[in-house]
């Protein structure tokens, strides 16, 4: 009995060890085509929240992906990019990997691209292509990243009109979420038709987006 208990207090000691040695830290990579170039983006509410909770190991924000469609990010991660960061050589495959959370938000140079130059009864077909693109973007990320991966849903600013087709491509989108295990991040209702003539992603909504991936995130 006594060496069971022995064995036992070990075995129990060695878990608590392990549990106070757990990473709780959060190295944080945000990857987004619209809002690298605004100070005051959701990415930075984020990042703010987690250093209130002494929780941020490191934030990237740094690859730039203003006018990046799905395709370029996709060359971006085949091709390993590298940057700089305080100095020191970044690549954009190291951070996939180390990330314990990425928010993802791609996509609306795709469709706003297209909505502007095609033909209103050819822009399914064309959804179907971005969602083609969105998946192979999808299973390159998640080879990298085995930890929290959130995507951010696609808005309308082009008024009601598109409000389907907008409706059309998230749903397959986030159909994609599901089946990659992704978690998606639906902020349609922050642009309805009451604020139809308040179309842009301003301060305001970036801050919406900030409380909705602390309500979806547990860390």
């Amino acid at each position: 009995m006594k060496k069971i208990l022995i064995i036992v207090i070990i075995i129990i000691f060695i878990f608590l060890i392990y549990l106070t040695s757990i990473d709780k830290m959060i190295y944080y990579l945000n990857l987004s085509d619209n809002y690298t170039n605004q100070q005051e983006n959701y990415s930075v509410y984020y990042k703010k929240y987690l250093e209130s909770k002494q929780k941020l190991e490191k934030y990237i924000n740094e690859f730039d992906l203003n006018d990046y469609r799905i395709t370029d990010l996709i060359r971006m991660i085949e091709e390993n990019k590298e940057i700089k960061i305080n100095n020191k050589n970044q690549t954009i495959k190291n951070a996939l990997i180390k990330s314990d959370l990425i928010t993802l938000s791609i996509g609306m140079n795709d469709i706003n691209y297209k909505i502007k130059i095609t033909d209103e009864n050819k822009l399914y077909d064309y959804a179907d292509e971005i969602a083609n693109d969105m998946e192979q973007l999808f299973s390159l990320i998640k080879k990298y990243c085995k930890e929290k991966i959130v995507y951010i849903g696609l808005y309308n600013s082009f008024g009601t009109k598109y409000d389907e087709i907008f409706r059309y491509l998230n749903t397959k989108i986030e159909i994609l979420c599901h089946k990659y295990n992704i978690i998606y991040l639906n902020i349609s209702d922050l642009f309805s038709k009451q604020n139809v003539d308040k179309k842009q992603m301003n301060e305001k909504k970036h801050i919406l987006i900030n409380e909705k991936l602390i309500e979806k995130l547990d860390f």
